[in-house]
């Protein structure tokens, strides 16, 4: 019962050996060579896995290391105080003495808008404590083994990793969402289309994301895989096990786990050790992300979740995405009928069944948001005369964007449930609108710094 040590591999078990099928085996290890035991499971894993010296590299943590000492000299050479009020002032300050057309309550009204002074002064603090204790990145170093690619790296520790994520988005995304978005439990029914919005998501800062998918990967398939996903010589591979590699390249550590095995509903009988049911999947999470081919099953998470669901569609060139609120009952954010939801629900009785009913249902869900161009791509697939659904890899990417986007509102309990929203309705930002007077006293102050005629501000 190897999944049962740990709470997010509980529904699990398996006594296969079988590397190529066992997501456990895809996992990266962690270790941590400061402390007696690691350095014994380092000395043990060399071993048993027969490392070369070729095989073990520092690069990722000497870039890293290097990084974050370079940040701390900066502030400790800046003087950049480490507590937003006396920022704020310094910021005031410096502006006040290359400007002169607006007062100092507006500058400070305006520079303090949103999170940038707050984050960054967290961020300078944090930083600064490898300024006064430089043995902190080598004590807090972790190395990492990929079991796929029998291969081992010294990497800065988590928080390090964290920290340097998070200093790309200052000003653009609160700190406090990604912390929320860090401690949210993601449970996905999909790796394809959803392949790049879980990577988007990790990216960010998700660091709790379990998916599902049985199905393998293909030369057709790899326009719309997100980054090394989508290599030709993934062809052939569980998508769990090529998208596995990809977010743990991105954070080695976050608890992220693909299952090849099926999504279920009861009435449907267990083909292979992985497979689950879905109330299981729908106890173990926080938000759900559906993006499955069986209609019953996207069906099913609708009529038993209680967990706002996430929904997305590539559609032509123009896809949608929406966070489904449970209370609202509106399947797919949509109005459909309880005889439709009834259909939809049924557990396809014979192939033929589910050839017919499958068009039907999933008609329903994206008619109003669907165009002519992929309509009647639609129509000719409907007939049987396509036997696929046609999928642009622009649409993948921009819905991983309007999916992630919607999500990190989501965090700051913004009201983004409820509807689906196209491309031209995406948030154009993350953080708290700027009013009309702050806006433009920001302009006025960038423009007059830089030596901007008035006129074109």
């Amino acid at each position: 019962m190897i999944y049962s040590t740990r709470p997010e591999f509980k529904h699990f078990s398996c006594e296969s050996e079988k590397v190529d099928s066992d997501p456990l085996f895809w996992k990266f290890k962690v270790i941590d060579p400061h402390i007696d035991s690691g350095l014994g499971e380092l000395l043990n894993l060399i071993g048993e896995y027969a490392i070369q010296e070729r095989d073990i590299s520092n690069r990722s943590y000497i870039s890293g290391s290097s990084e974050i000492t370079n940040l701390a000299n900066f502030f400790e050479s800046s003087s950049l105080p480490s507590d937003k009020e006396h920022l704020a002032s310094l910021v005031v300050q410096k502006v006040r003495e290359r400007t002169t057309y607006l007062s100092e309550e507006d500058i400070r009204e305006t520079v303090e808008h949103g999170p940038l002074l707050e984050d960054y002064a967290f961020l300078i603090g944090r930083l600064k404590a490898y300024k006064q204790n430089p043995a902190l990145l080598e004590q807090n170093s972790r190395f990492i083994f990929d079991p796929i690619k029998r291969r081992l790296d010294l990497y800065l520790g988590p928080d390090e990793h964290r920290l340097l994520a998070m200093s790309r988005v200052l000003g653009l995304i609160p700190f406090s969402a990604i912390e929320r978005l860090r401690e949210t439990k993601i449970r996905v029914m999909g790796a394809s289309v959803a392949a790049s919005t879980i990577e988007t998501l990790v990216a960010l800062g998700a660091e709790n994301i379990v998916f599902y998918d049985y199905g393998f990967l293909d030369p057709a398939k790899m326009p719309q895989m997100p980054g090394g996903m989508g290599d030709f010589r993934n062809s052939g591979e569980p998508k769990v096990k090529a998208l596995m590699e990809l977010v743990q390249g991105r954070n080695p550590y976050g608890i992220f786990l693909g299952i090849p095995g099926k999504v279920l509903i009861p009435g449907e009988a267990k083909q292979s050790e992985f497979d689950v049911y879905l109330d299981e999947i729908i106890d173990d999470a926080d938000l759900l992300i559906e993006v499955v081919d069986q209609y019953h099953i996207k069906a099913g998470t609708r009529a038993h979740s209680d967990k706002p669901i996430v929904f997305v569609a590539d559609l032509g060139s123009d896809p949608i995405a929406g966070i489904e609120d449970p209370k609202l009952n509106l399947w797919f954010n949509r109005e459909i009928s309880d005889e439709d939801k009834a259909r939809m629900s049924k557990i396809p009785a014979s192939r033929e069944e589910a050839i017919r009913e499958g068009p039907r249902a999933i008609y329903l869900m994206v008619n109003k948001d669907l165009n002519d161009d992929h309509r009647l791509q639609f129509l000719l697939a409907s007939l049987g005369l396509i036997p696929f659904w046609s999928q642009t890899p622009t649409s993948t990417r921009e819905s991983a964007a309007l999916a992630s986007k919607l999500i990190i509102e989501w965090t700051q309990n913004s009201p983004v449930m409820g509807k689906n929203i196209h491309p031209n309705e995406s948030p154009k930002t993350l953080i708290e609108m700027f009013n009309a007077k702050t806006s433009l006293n920001l302009r006025r102050i960038c423009a007059e710094l830089l030596d901007i005629p008035p006129s074109i501000i």
